[in-house]
């Protein structure tokens, strides 16, 4: 995920799901006791599995929950199948229809492949997992914290006549855009991506 720099969601890919599925395959194949041939040709058969869509976040459809479970449940099939001696593409990441090719087209320039391998042994990404402060996107977090800080500054925000807020450009079409939706969200999921709602609700009920 890191080596993508954000380029999956540029391009329609949730990589929770997507890049999900490798690590849970790298997992799954570790407590199979999966030797290191029977792990590449794991991840080899992973890549004809890894799927995620965002769009999702046209109609606030419901996908993005399953996307999780579905990594881990390509993952199990992946290193069962390795396991029993079936055989997997090579070249899972790097190849000419690997995953960055595959998914990011030109945008596969731009990604770092040595970022998976960076302080590998040293440094655990896991120390840097967080829990989410409030169940919506997390590009969204920022501006919530935000309003939050600035409702206590101000008196009335019923005297709030507008809000400018500035977001990364990456994550623009994911919590701004379509903007008719995210002003007037149909459904919960779509309420959970609109940068509008959120610092609106963060203003008006804390």
């Amino acid at each position: 995920g890191m080596c993508a720099k954000g380029g999956f969601h540029q391009v329609g890919f949730h990589p929770t799901g997507m890049i999900g599925l490798f690590g849970c395959t790298l997992a799954v194949g570790r407590m199979f006791g999966l030797n290191a041939k029977q792990l590449r040709h794991a991840q080899g058969l992973a890549l004809s599995m890894s799927a995620a869509s965002l769009q999702f976040l046209e109609d606030g459809a419901w996908n993005k929950r399953f996307h999780p479970g579905w990594a881990a449940s390509s993952a199990i099939t992946a290193v069962a199948l390795a396991r029993e001696g079936f055989v997997g593409a090579s070249a899972t990441y790097e190849g000419r229809f690997g995953l960055f090719n595959s998914y990011l087209g030109a945008g596969a320039a731009d990604a770092d492949l040595g970022l998976a391998t960076a302080g590998l042994g040293s440094v655990w990404e896991l120390d840097r997992v967080a829990i989410k402060p409030f169940p919506t996107c997390h590009f969204t977090h920022a501006a919530i914290d935000s309003a939050l800080a600035l409702r206590d500054q101000i008196a009335d925000v019923g005297d709030i006549e507008r809000v400018e807020v500035l977001v990364p450009g990456e994550t623009i079409k994911t919590i701004c855009e379509p903007e008719a939706a995210k002003k007037r969200p149909q459904n919960d999921y779509d309420a959970k991506f609109s940068t509008h709602v959120l610092v609106a609700t963060a203003f008006i009920k804390g």
